[in-house]
Parts: structure tokens; C-alpha cells; sequence
């Protein structure tokens, strides 16, 4: 299930319902990060050259077509590597749940608070022996519960069939290390923009928000490095990269590369 999660020059093929708020966002990923704190929406529409962002009350690949534009991004709620209402069985890894401040990432800009899901995943991906993980929203049960608001770090992405969709799981969201084109631990040598590296990022998602906004308009690559790489001064930096090696990329611990659109 691990497709393509933004379609860049894609529109919808018939107007689809809309969902409030409609506004500007400087990416793609903020556009559909908006559509995750709304409870009816399920698409988005964003445009690069205005950077208006469309909620949409339904999405589906059998209702878009290409455009000669490459200026109109569409995508879901979620991507289809991370599922809703599903748990992970497999063994967690020590000292779990992960909560609190641990799961907040604010951007270094003031410009968006990741979705929790998503700091889950990005924790997945600095661990050497994590392969998944399920988080556990606040609608299981009343947001006072326990274990509500906590990331679970899995050694194994193992699912009963029989129980991975049901009212208990309601609220909860699973996914693997790496989604839709991102490659945990890989770096793309060379082909900086000018200007390289952003420092202080400390997200891999905000690297990629930042190669897709209009100011880095010929961004078409990315690699970022958290703050466990081995090398120091390459802790927190993001280098938007003009295009990528055809060849295997390097392995280095810590370091996240993927596309504009993922």
C-alpha cells in the first residue's frame, strides 16, 4: 500500500463538497496536515502558485486526472502507508509509551505543530530496532485514559485480523518506519541549492514542507539529519537538493532523504 501519497499536477474531475477552513499554506504538507485536525474532511487541494489550500469532504484516485499544470497538488487525509482505526500486536520496544512534550514538535519557524501520528513515525525511524508503530489517539475511550496520546514503538508490524478493526482500536493509527518514497538512514550527496544547509529543523517533515514552498520553487529532493546523526555539525540540518545521484544513496544513521511530493 505504499503509494504515492501528494499527486502533483492532479485535479478532481468533478467538484467535490468542501470543508471550512479555506486559506493559504506554504506547502503541500501543511495543506494536508489542516485537513487532519478537521473531523469531515478526507482530501485536499493546494496550489503552489497561490498556495491555497482546499479541504474536501471526499478523495479518491478514480476522481482525478493529470493537468498540464504542475502547480495543482491533491492528496488524503492520510496517507494509504498509515491506516486509522487499526493496531500493531507485534512486541513493543523497551520503555514505551512514548508521551508528552515528546511528541510535540513545534517548527523552528513557528509555522506548524506536526501531527503527533507523524512525530511517532519520525521516532520510528531514529531507532535502529523499531519496524512500525501504532499511536493512540484521544477518542479511544475518553481522552483521560492511560494510554491516550501515546506513540508505541513496534519491533514487529504484526496485525490479528481479527481484532485490528474494532471498537476498542477506535482512534488509533499504525503505519511503518518509512512512507510513500522516504528513505530512513539514506542521504542524497551533492546537488545543494544555494544556501544550504537550514539549520535548527528538526523534522524531516519540515525539510520537506520547506523543498516543496514556493521559495524553493527548484527543490526537487531532500535529505535531512536528526539530532542523533554522528557527525555534529550535521545535527538538525535540512539541504534542499536540485536533483539526486542515479546511484544507491549512502547508508548514514539518522540521516531521512525523499522527493518534493511523497
Amino acid at each position: 500500500k505504499d503509494e504515492p501519497c501528494m499527486w502533483s499536477a492532479f485535479r478532481s474531475l468533478r467538484p467535490l463538497s468542501r470543508v471550512p477552513p479555506e486559506g493559504k499554506v506554504t506547502s503541500a504538507i501543511l495543506c494536508q496536515y489542516r485537513c487532519q485536525q478537521v473531523r469531515d474532511c478526507r482530501g485536499f487541494h493546494w496550489r503552489e502558485d497561490t498556495n491555497m489550500c482546499t479541504l474536501t469532504a471526499a478523495y479518491g484516485r478514480e476522481v482525478v486526472e493529470p493537468t498540464n499544470s504542475p502547480l495543482d497538488v491533491i492528496g488524503p487525509k492520510y496517507c494509504s502507508c498509515l491506516e486509522e482505526d487499526t493496531a500493531f500486536e507485534g512486541p513493543d520496544l523497551p520503555n514505551m509509551p512514548i508521551k508528552g512534550e515528546a511528541l510535540k514538535r513545534p517548527s523552528a519557524r513557528g509555522e506548524v505543530m506536526i501531527d503527533a501520528p507523524l512525530v511517532c513515525q519520525e521516532l520510528c525511524q531514529q531507532s535502529p530496532n523499531c519496524n512500525g508503530f501504532t499511536y493512540v489517539g484521544g477518542a479511544t475511550k475518553g481522552e483521560d485514559r492511560p494510554d491516550a496520546q501515546a506513540c508505541y514503538l513496534k519491533r514487529e508490524r504484526r496485525m490479528d485480523d481479527k481484532d485490528a478493526h474494532n471498537a476498542n482500536v477506535k482512534g488509533y493509527i499504525t503505519g511503518p518506519k518509512g512512507c510513500g518514497g522516504l528513505l530512513p538512514d539514506k542521504e542524497y550527496p551533492g546537488n545543494d541549492m544555494a544556501g544550504m544547509p537550514l539549520r535548527d529543523v528538526t523534522s524531516e517533515i519540515e525539510c520537506q514542507s520547506m523543498c516543496q514552498s514556493k521559495s524553493s520553487a527548484k527543490c526537487q529532493f531532500f535529505t535531512h539529519y536528526h539530532s542523533n546523526v554522528a557527525d555534529e555539525t550535521l545535527r538538525n540540518t535540512c539541504w534542499l537538493k536540485k536533483a539526486k545521484i542515479d546511484t544507491v544513496p549512502p547508508h548514514v544513521r539518522g540521516a531521512v532523504s525523499g522527493p518534493r511530493y511523497s
